[in-house]
């Protein structure tokens, strides 16, 4: 690993403290509830947005 460069293992380990602590914080015992489904909601939209780009680029593959 490049020096400077973080590895997406070190990327999710450090995100995941920082929004455990965010969510414990603003939504105190039911923070993991509250987490989880707006994970999901973000995963949702990036799942709508691949499946956008996908037809997309399969559009303009077939384009003349």
């Amino acid at each position: 690993m490049e020096l400077g460069k973080k590895s997406l293992r070190q990327m999710i380990n450090e995100s995941s403290v920082k929004v455990v602590d965010a969510y414990k914080n603003e939504h105190g015992d039911n923070w993991r509830f509250e987490c989880v489904e707006s994970i999901d909601n973000e995963v949702a939209k990036a799942e709508a947005s691949l499946k956008y780009w996908k037809g997309v680029r399969a559009k303009v593959m077939i384009s003349k």
